[in-house]
């Protein structure tokens, strides 16, 4: 965020633009204007609706947080001290979230959360004994307890380590008359695609594709494999 900020100088509307629609194609369209605005009629209809839609809510929902009391809103405090522990058997983030069960009003447990703090590690890859792993500060005990030794270790490794049965590719062609690739319109962008595939993870889908970060940048006509996308 800092290093776009930096590049459409601090100007949020356009920052948030990029991030949804595009780093190169927010700036090119930057670039043929002195000062560029989200705003203004020439930038903003160039973009496409996902990402017209997307700036303003943003933008919303972060002043909403900010001034709760003007709109009679009560968010609930959550406790973000950063922590860390270095694992005592190798794991994978996708098995710590098992054994390291679920809290509160969270429907998925701990795995965004993981995953999010440990951006450069596959979240399904076992990651040697040793390793860092970052997350709450609340869940080191809870992973000294219960994710050192025990059943739910033992309930983590034999889910992560099942598979489903493969049907008959006859069978398995009709369940599924969705297409496994897609073709990249103007406008697409990287997440937009992920979220109408309902892929798990946009990181696995560049991958797969060999679209490199921090733009993840799309060509209208490109064909994408669809991995990891639940609608493939």
């Amino acid at each position: 965020m800092n290093e776009q900020l930096a590049k459409f100088n601090d100007n949020l509307e356009m920052v948030l633009a990029a991030y949804n629609g595009g780093e190169g194609r927010i700036g090119r369209l930057a670039a043929s204007e002195s000062s560029a605005s989200f705003w203004d009629p020439k930038i903003y209809f160039a973009l496409s609706p996902e990402t017209r839609d997307y700036v303003p809510m943003v933008l919303a929902a972060a002043w909403l947080f900010m001034h709760p009391d003007r709109y009679n809103l009560n968010f609930p405090k959550i406790d973000g001290a950063p922590g860390h522990v270095i694992l005592q058997r190798q794991a994978s983030l996708s098995e710590l979230a098992i054994c390291l069960g679920q809290t509160g009003e969270m429907r998925n447990g701990w795995f965004r959360t993981l995953r999010n703090l440990n951006p450069q590690m596959d979240p399904q890859a076992e990651q040697p004994m040793g390793a860092r792993v970052e997350l709450p500060e609340e869940l080191q005990d809870v992973y000294a307890k219960s994710c050192t030794q025990g059943q739910w270790v033992e309930l983590a490794a034999d889910l992560h380590s099942a598979t489903l049965p493969s049907p008959p590719a006859q069978i398995a062609r009709a369940a599924d008359p969705s297409p496994r690739h897609y073709k990249v319109r103007r406008g697409d962008t990287l997440s937009a695609v992920a979220r109408k595939y309902s892929c798990d993870d946009m990181h696995v889908l560049a991958k797969a594709n060999h679209l490199r970060a921090p733009e993840y940048a799309l060509k209208p006509g490109q064909e994408l494999k669809l991995s990891g996308c639940g609608r493939e």
